[in-house]
């Protein structure tokens, strides 16, 4: 029996939208998981940190019902084949190291460090990026149910997690870590000559995370 994958993005704003149509384009050629895949574009919220921080929220009220869910940024482009590879055979969460942050030890990782955030985390080893990642229906609809949990909590606090959406996503990863763990191939940085002077190995460009100026940066 074939199976199917949900390609999943929360945008908000002109120029996400339009990043958006760009990037389901380059879908259209490269991302191929499943025999069947769906393009699902979400309305997220607007304003800064909503934007970015209410993602998991907006995903999981709206999970797509297909065997493989995956959640990306809108500011990325496919540039060579993703298939099957990214796939958890037992059911589990795919996550992406983290370009900036490969091979470096854990005093370094950008981890919430603050104990009072729900998204806390001490002695971690591994970061994750919030750029892309997904698995299965159930195994994504329990990872964004545990990440609103963090989020809705400091947001109950008054606390905004140092890096929103991503540091809940580092959290949940921290206690309950990914099936798979796809290289930075899959968030690979658009300008990477600072980055490939200390990776410790040299990574394909398949899934590029965009340069952005700081005025698009900040338009939601």
């Amino acid at each position: 029996m074939s199976q199917s994958c949900a390609l999943v993005t929360v945008t908000s704003g002109v120029l996400y939208n339009r990043f958006a149509r760009d990037l389901f384009f380059s879908a259209r050629q490269h991302f191929r998981p499943t025999e069947s895949v769906t393009f699902v574009q979400l309305n997220g919220r607007e304003g800064w940190p909503a934007a970015t921080m209410y993602r998991p929220h907006a995903a999981h009220a709206n999970l797509p019902k297909t065997d493989f869910v995956y959640l990306i940024d809108a500011d990325m482009r496919f540039e060579a084949t993703v298939g099957p590879e990214i796939l958890p055979e037992h059911g589990g969460i795919t996550a992406t190291l983290h370009p900036g942050f490969v091979g470096k030890p854990g005093h370094e990782l950008p981890f919430e460090r603050n104990p009072e955030s729900a998204c806390y985390v001490r002695d971690g080893t591994t970061y994750f990026c919030g750029g892309f990642y997904g698995g299965s229906r159930k195994a994504m609809r329990r990872h964004l149910y545990e990440m609103i949990l963090c989020i809705d909590v400091d947001r109950e606090r008054g606390y905004t997690p140092v890096w929103h959406d991503e540091s809940a996503h580092n959290r949940v990863l921290h206690c309950d870590p990914p099936e798979v763990m796809l290289d930075p191939s899959y968030c690979h940085p658009d300008s990477s000559e600072w980055y490939r002077s200390w990776w410790p190995h040299q990574y394909e460009r398949k899934l590029v995370a965009l340069d952005k100026t700081t005025a698009e940066r900040g338009e939601r």
